[in-house]
């Protein structure tokens, strides 16, 4: 199983996107190595992940669909500016 972050493809899916989570870094998950370590409680160790697993169903992404031309508020492209450092976005796509 491979985690994604939904909530910062909602565009993608017809959805109107909100100010995104911040991103989960999974570096360290994919360098565990389970060989010869007989000695750890996996269950335990990665419960947080085994539990989003199980509950998966209640995870999935909903939002509201986009019906008519996009646009985003004021508040996403505020927090969309400051985190990727886009200064030339046209006023028109701010309501």
């Amino acid at each position: 199983m491979e985690s994604h972050q939904s909530d910062r493809v909602q565009l993608q899916f017809g959805m109107f996107q909100e100010v995104s989570a911040p991103p989960n870094n999974l570096e360290k998950l994919h360098k565990i190595d389970m060989r010869r370590r007989y000695d750890e409680i996996w269950q335990t160790k990665h419960a947080r992940w085994i539990n989003m697993w199980n509950n998966r169903r209640k995870l999935t992404l909903t939002s509201h669909l986009i019906h008519g031309p996009l646009f985003h508020n004021r508040e996403y492209m505020k927090w969309y500016i400051s985190e990727f450092n886009i200064f030339f976005i046209s006023a028109a796509t701010t309501k």
